[in-house]
């Protein structure tokens, strides 16, 4: 009497298939007793459209034959529709952007039209697609770069001169005059009203 035992069922090694197109995924596996299951599908940005990104069971698990291999089929890369920013905040464009998985960029410029802190302009433009993770730039307003020297200043103390022309973007030099500790403006230049540009130097005359 013979006795004959069993190694059970026989087990083949689930291949690689990440990177092909499920024809030859199909082709490969037929040199196996395995079968493609279900497919499902998924933006990814690094497997090309088309391309599997995964399977289940995973490359290198043993399956027995007639194991059905069930892949995840990538749509590339998701493209998004860019919503328009001009004249909203720039925060709300950065917030929003990066929301969506965009890399923001964001530049300042002077703007006579444009309150400050005011989008005015966006690369891509507003309402087209992009893919997503991609650059965005967005320009953002500073504000007129002309301001006018302040009015009321003569008269004033000191430092609320000094932090009334701060405000407005100006730099401020101050030419002391007399011995009172507490000073006070007594001569402006250039003149209050005076238009110029953000930056400027503004000298104010106290004693």
């Amino acid at each position: 009497m013979s006795l004959y035992l069993s190694k059970g069922a026989e087990r083949y090694i689930i291949p690689k298939l990440q990177g092909l197109t499920i024809e030859s995924a199909t082709a490969l596996i037929q040199t196996d007793p395995l079968v493609i299951g279900t497919t499902t599908q998924s933006f990814d940005p690094k497997i090309p459209e088309g391309a599997i990104i995964s399977t289940s069971p995973v490359a290198g698990t043993k399956a027995t034959r007639g194991t059905a291999i069930n892949i995840t089929i990538s749509k590339g890369i998701q493209q998004l529709t860019l919503d328009s920013y001009i004249g909203k905040t720039g925060d709300q464009a950065l917030n929003e952007l990066e929301a969506s998985g965009f890399n923001v960029t964001i530049k300042y410029e002077f703007s006579d039209t444009a309150l400050l802190g005011e989008v005015i302009s966006q690369t891509p433009p507003g309402n087209t697609p992009a893919p997503k993770g991609s650059d965005v730039e967005v320009i953002v307003s500073q504000g007129s770069e002309w301001v006018f020297v302040p009015s009321g200043m003569r008269g004033l103390e000191q430092g609320a001169a000094t932090s009334m022309l701060e405000n407005s973007g100006l730099v401020v030099k101050v030419v002391p005059t007399g011995k009172n500790k507490k000073k006070f403006v007594t001569h402006i230049s250039p003149a209050e009203k005076t238009k110029v540009k953000r930056g400027s130097k503004v000298t104010i005359t106290v004693g």
